[in-house]
């Protein structure tokens, strides 16, 4: 029985020739009968970036949100990934109808608003974020940002919060890219 793959670049899978070099992590996929590429299998995790102190959201207009999180350069191979973004939102005075808002930039084009915290009446809260969006990036490489923004022009003091864990603390926040 001969191996799935017998090499690098030009390798065979079964009568498939699976062209380009593999990056760590990829695996062989056909895309027709006799030609394949090297492709990220779903729920690979291409990325995840974590911060472990809190990051004050002081930006009022979304074009120009607070960084919350940034991962860096993430080379993508042209399919659909998740984007998942966990952590804490805490406003210690926001009032009735303000906003808080997370959301999921490549440059200066927003993809998505990831988060968003409006309460009906004036309270204190903590509360836990997950989000999860699918999208397809091309295949190359991209920079994306985690930002936030608040309407709360009272002094709100909005803030993602982040720690190490443990006893008596939330954990990190984080920002993840999954294949899906």
């Amino acid at each position: 029985m001969s191996p799935i793959i017998s090499g690098g670049s030009g390798s065979s899978l079964s009568g498939v020739t699976v062209s380009g070099t593999a990056a760590s992590g990829q695996v062989p996929v056909a895309s027709s009968s006799s030609a394949g590429s090297w492709k990220y299998p779903p729920g690979f995790e291409i990325s995840y970036t974590q911060i472990t102190a809190n990051v004050t959201i002081t930006s009022t207009t979304e074009a120009t949100g607070t960084t919350l999180i940034s991962p860096g350069a993430i080379t993508f191979d042209g399919t659909a990934v998740y984007c998942e973004l966990f952590g804490h939102l805490s406003s210690d005075a926001q009032a009735a109808g303000d906003n808080t808002v997370v959301s999921l930039f490549e440059g200066a084009t927003q993809i998505t608003e990831l988060a968003w915290f409006r309460p009906e009446v004036a309270l204190t809260a903590v509360i836990p974020i997950f989000a999860r969006y699918k999208f397809t990036p091309t295949a190359a490489s991209h920079t994306y940002t985690i930002t936030g923004f608040t309407t709360n022009s009272t002094g709100s003091n909005a803030k993602l919060q982040a720690g190490a864990g443990g006893t008596g603390s939330v954990p990190p926040a984080y920002v993840r890219f999954v294949k899906a």
